[in-house]
């Protein structure tokens, strides 16, 4: 009884706040506001993730900067092609390339660093 009326409000409170959110046109549409905002900090949260990554199944040296590097360019392909923005939208297709390029490569090698460093010594 307790466990089924749990779930239930859990579903609802999900149906209504949850799924909405995951649709990827709310998402597409919030990208099409502030296009150059939003690709800036979608690289920043890729970063966070690959150093993650790189870390979880030991990448270290080549494979770990193919990782990191391909995810960069997995983003311009999203930013272009998944979220439909245009190069013109931000100025130049070459500014679509290199928007938050410099957060990136500083955030993701410096956590990759310290993720690692901290996996080694913690175990």
């Amino acid at each position: 009884m307790i466990v089924s009326s749990i779930c239930r409000y859990s579903w609802e409170f999900l149906d209504k706040k949850s799924i909405e959110l995951a649709k990827l046109s709310v998402i597409i549409e919030k990208s099409k506001s502030d296009p150059v905002a939003f690709i800036y900090w979608t690289r920043v949260s890729l970063a966070v993730l690959v150093s993650v990554v790189n870390v979880a199944f030991e990448l270290t040296d080549i494979p770990g900067v193919i990782v990191g590097v391909g995810m960069y360019l997995m983003s311009y392909c999203l930013a272009r092609y998944v979220l439909k923005i245009q190069p013109e939208a931000v100025g130049s297709k070459t500014k679509l390339y290199t928007i938050g390029i410099g957060a990136y490569i500083l955030l993701w090698l410096f956590l990759w660093t310290f993720f690692y460093t901290i996996s080694r010594t913690a175990f």
